[in-house]
């Protein structure tokens, strides 16, 4: 009797193991799905447009400390609505003195922002920026 229980035991060891090594790959299996599913997400909201720009006021080097999005509070969607709000208080800050456009190129600010990547914009304005987030 004693003998069976032995194999009876070592039966149930290696059963736990088996189960035990199992469960750890279907674990990992899991996450890596669960990653290319994630990064499949974000690759298609790339691709789809899905983005949003934040109108930033910072200092002239344009530094992501001086960035601070509860200062201004708005996000703007890719939209043509959204972008026109986005081109409206661009306008805004000119006019108050808080921003200037360099080098004149207030129609190349007005098509970036309007018709092109609104990011571009950004590289004729001087004490903001315009910067891109993917949205979800």
């Amino acid at each position: 009797m004693p003998v069976a229980k032995t194999k009876t035991t070592k039966t149930t060891k290696t059963t736990k193991t088996t189960a035990a090594a199992k469960k750890s790959t279907t674990t990992a299996t899991k996450k890596k799905v669960e990653e290319k599913e994630q990064n499949d997400v974000v690759k298609d909201v790339v691709e789809t447009g899905k983005r949003a720009y934040i109108f930033f006021n910072c200092d002239e080097s344009k530094s992501r400390e001086s960035k601070n999005v509860f200062h201004n509070k708005e996000v703007f969607r890719d939209v043509q609505a959204a972008r026109k709000s986005l081109w409206n208080k661009v306008k805004e800050e000119v006019d108050a003195g808080r921003v200037h456009v360099i080098d004149d190129s207030f129609s190349k600010v007005r098509h970036e922002i309007l018709e092109g990547s609104p990011t571009e914009a950004s590289k004729y304005l001087q004490f903001a920026s315009i910067d891109e987030f993917v949205v979800y």
